[in-house]
This record gives structure tokens, C-alpha cells and sequence, in this order.
């Protein structure tokens, strides 16, 4: 059934009565702080949205391509930034709520002790706020840390982003990263709730919406395979990416967008339980478990050794062999052939086809369902009604796009 067109009066009208019924709520529960504890930064931006519908028909999506970086480790996506429309690459990131970029002028570092400076983190593309004729004065510093190690650090600003068809969002915030340790900026797409820049503010799913290019906050990725392109759809589902009927699960954490996985099957007659919320990460490039009783259990199905922390496997692993992931109602299965990574040669720098490491690892932070999970599953990221839905990906050229359900 197709959504209504409203007319400018009535948003107009909707607007001032979210904003009358914001007022109220302050003014009644003022005093009362376990009132507003309930109310985290998406409850309180995503209400006031739900009152201002958009003037779209509920039709519109935005699609943004998706290309895996050389090393086949990160998803990208390219913006264009400012009036002079420098074009960045963006890392998407399903784990981040921030829109980070490099400075043409930033400090590149190996490691977070700042040793040794290098060039790397310009090959994506960068961002020069001195040409930019729309930007905004600087606003307040930021300081981000990142799984892994990495951390970015910068200043935030206001800027227009242009999109495919004529789009853009205009005075969109986001942080000029001014030195770091990463190789690329970041897209970041989670709730607002993991922000690093330290206040509310609407990131790039919520601005999308904000300035009328769709009228949900909510999207689906496909990541193809490794030798393909993939995309996001905001406010879209393509229904010829997946197999049989999507799978929503609620969220299972209050800050991440998380479900939870009950059990795994080793596609050798071996399985366990795991009934432990996962953490869906596209900003990660492998699967980690943070319990050591569950990472031993999936190690037991690899002959390899171990040196130096690092599990080094056999290269050839089985195309028809599966991981299944089994969650409530649905189940994605990852072969063997995507938990498998190739190794660098410590003498040279480069990636060395004839050493192979377990593409699962064990780190004491978080449960992580990173890229190489979520290349073999259709994903529908649901920021308003907190949910996710799960789909075996289905490997085609073929579409059929609909509006986000």
C-alpha cells in the first residue's frame, strides 16, 4: 500500500506538535532523573523524527555502491564533500555512529605511540576545508578509539554532502580527522549512541532522512561476493539478494546493534551452544570471540599451529564445508573458504599467498559478526523500531527493490 503525500502544512503542523509535546515532557519530569533515564539519544531524536514525516512517498531509497578496498579487508563507499566536492572513501561502518574523514593536511601514523609517519591514509581521498566555501566554522575537538587499536583525532565541522541524482544534505557534521592511525575515514552508520564526538547530533542515516531523501532510518547491505560489488539501500530492501523471507530479531543490547546467536554447527557432525548477543560489524574484517571457551571449541576444527597469538591454518580449506550460525528462526552459513585469511610477509610488507591465518579471532572486547559473516547474509538494519533482520545471501545481478517494511 503506498504511503499518502502529505502537504507542507501538515508537517508543519506535526512539527509543532512534537516539539509543544517535548516542551511538556521537560517541563513535568524536570525534577524527576530517573524519568529521563529511560531516554537514551536515539529514543529522544528518533520521537521528535517519528512527528515529522517526510514529504516523500515512501518509495524513495538512497543506494550507495560498495567495493572492497586491495587488501580485501574493508568495505568502501565514496562521498563528495564541500562545494569543491572532494570525493572521499568510506569506510562503512555498521559499529561506528560517526561520519570521519582525513584532512589533506593530516598526521599518518603507524601506531598509537605516534612512531613513524606515513602516507598511506591519503589514498582513499581526502577533505580540505580551506576550499570549501559552505563549510562551517570549526566546532569542538574529538578523540576516537577504535576496535583494534586504532584511534582518529580531530576537529568537528558542518559541510554539504553531494549524492548520486542530484542529492545532497546540507550542513552535515561530521569530524575532519587531523591525525590518526588508520588508513581511511569511516561511514558510520549505528545508532548515535556510539558516538565519539561527545554530543547529540544527527549522523548520516538520521540526516538522510532530516533533509527529505528517505522517510525511514533504515537500510539493508549486501556485501556480494569478494569479487563483486555489493551496496546499501537506505530505505530499500532488494529482494533478489536473499533466499526465502528475512528474519527479524530484536536488538539484544542497548548500545549496539546486536542479536543474539544461539548456536553454531561445524559442518562436521560438531556443534555447541553459544546463546550470546553478537555485535553485527561491517568496520571489522573478521568474526571475534571474547570467550575463550567458545574460540577453543571452533579451533578444534582446524589443523594449524599457533605462534606469537596468531593461528595459522591450512590455505586450502573446503568451498562445501560450513559454519552455520544458527539464530532464533534463521540460520546464515559461512564456508570454510571465509574463515581463512592470508597472511603478510614480515620481510617485505606483502600479503604472502602461501601463509594463511584463522580469520576468527579471540579478543577480550566484544562479540563480533564482522565482514567475512556478513558477506554470506542479507542484512536489514531496522535504527527506529531497534531490529535486524537476517537472510541468506543470495549471490546475483539481479534486483527487485522495495521500500524498507
Amino acid at each position: 500500500m503506498k504511503k499518502k503525500k502529505l502537504s507542507s502544512g501538515q508537517v508543519g503542523v506535526r512539527v509543532i506538535l512534537s516539539i509543544i509535546f517535548v516542551i511538556f515532557l521537560q517541563v513535568a519530569f524536570i525534577d524527576n532523573p530517573d524519568f529521563w533515564e529511560l531516554f537514551d539519544q536515539d529514543s529522544l531524536v528518533l520521537y521528535i523524527l517519528s512527528g515529522i514525516t517526510s514529504l516523500n512517498t515512501g518509495s524513495n531509497y538512497l543506494e550507495l555502491k560498495l567495493k572492497l578496498s586491495q587488501d580485501k579487508s574493508l568495505y568502501m563507499t565514496a562521498l563528495h564533500l564541500g562545494s569543491n566536492k572532494d570525493e572521499v572513501n568510506l569506510l562503512v561502518d555498521t559499529g561506528s555512529a560517526d561520519t570521519l574523514v582525513i584532512s589533506h593536511d593530516a598526521k599518518c601514523y603507524i601506531d598509537r605511540n605516534l612512531y613513524s609517519a606515513f602516507d598511506t591514509c591519503f589514498e582513499m581521498g581526502t577533505y580540505d576545508v580551506t576550499r570549501s566555501t559552505t563549510a562551517s566554522e570549526p566546532m569542538q575537538p574529538f578523540h576516537a578509539r577504535f576496535f583494534g587499536g586504532h584511534f582518529s583525532s580531530g576537529t568537528v565541522i558542518k559541510d554539504e554532502v553531494h549524492l548520486s541524482d542530484n542529492k545532497s544534505i546540507d550542513a552535515f557534521e561530521f569530524g575532519i580527522v587531523n591525525t590518526t592511525t588508520a588508513t581511511n575515514g569511516i561511514l558510520g552508520i549505528s545508532r548515535t549512541i556510539q558516538s565519539h564526538v561527545g554530543h547529540a547530533h544527527s549522523n548520516f542515516p538520521i540526516a538522510l532522512k532530516k533533509s527529505g531523501i528517505i522517510d525511514k532510518i533504515a537500510y539493508s547491505i549486501f556485501l556480494n561476493s569478494s569479487d563483486s560489488e555489493g551496496n546499501i539501500l537506505f530505505n530499500g530492501i532488494d529482494r533478489a539478494k536473499y533466499y526465502g523471507d528475512i528474519t527479524f530479531l530484536p536488538f539484544a543490547s542497548d548500545r549496539f546493534m546486536s542479536v543474539k546467536l544461539s548456536s553454531l554447527d561445524f559442518g562436521n557432525g560438531n556443534s555447541m551452544q553459544v546463546n550470546q548477543p553478537f555485535m553485527v560489524d561491517s568496520g571489522t574484517t573478521f568474526i571475534n570471540i571474547d570467550n575463550l571457551n567458545i574460540f577453543n571449541k571452533i579451533l578444534a576444527n582446524f589443523e594449524g599451529i599457533k605462534r606469537k597469538g596468531v593461528y595459522y591454518i591450512d590455505c586450502n580449506q573446503p568451498a562445501d564445508k560450513f559454519f552455520t550460525f544458527n539464530f532464533r528462526g534463521v540460520s546464515i552459513k559461512v564456508p570454510y573458504t571465509d574463515l581463512v585469511t592470508h597472511g603478510v610477509d614480515t620481510s617485505t610488507g606483502k600479503v604472502d599467498p602461501d601463509k594463511c591465518l584463522l580469520a576468527i579471532t579471540s579478543n577480550p572486547t566484544t562479540l563480533i559478526l564482522g565482514a567475512n559473516f556478513m558477506r554470506h547474509a542479507y542484512l536489514a538494519f531496522d535504527l527506529e523500531r531497534r531490529r535486524l533482520g537476517l537472510a541468506q545471501a543470495r549471490f546475483t545481478a539481479e534486483s527487485d527493490i522495495v521500500s524498507f517494511p
